[in-house]
């Protein structure tokens, strides 16, 4: 049985390191037309530096950002990364990139979401 894209990204990361020989982006690449649509995938949205796995210097990582970053440097807004390890697997990571929330600072002041935190606190 053929496995999907989500499925054999999911696996890479796992396995931790030794990564896959072409990197993670192949993987995550592979989600945008199989499991997500094509139209919401855009280069700069992937960051895949596990071959600072191969140098005394660095982490490496691959992950997930906002699209309005630049291809490397700091970024900023919300994004999903995960760093592999020799001995463990990976740790994954949702967090915010180095310069802050911004562009995604709109995901949480709308009125749906609002909402929903007001009522949560109010059940604390």
């Amino acid at each position: 049985m053929p496995t999907d894209s989500l499925t054999e990204l999911a696996s890479a990361i796992a396995q931790g390191l030794p990564g896959p020989s072409g990197g993670l982006r192949p993987h995550i690449d592979a989600l945008f037309g199989d499991r997500y649509q094509k139209r919401y995938h855009s280069p700069t949205a992937v960051r895949d530096a596990y071959a600072l796995a191969d140098g005394d210097e660095g982490v490496p990582y691959a992950g997930i950002i906002n699209p309005d970053n630049p291809p490397s440097g700091p970024y900023g807004g919300t994004s999903v990364v995960w760093f592999p390890s020799r001995d463990s697997g990976s740790l994954i990571d949702f967090g915010i990139g180095t310069r802050g929330l911004a562009p995604d600072e709109g995901i949480l002041t709308r009125p749906g979401h609002a909402r929903s935190l007001k009522r949560r606190s109010r059940q604390v």
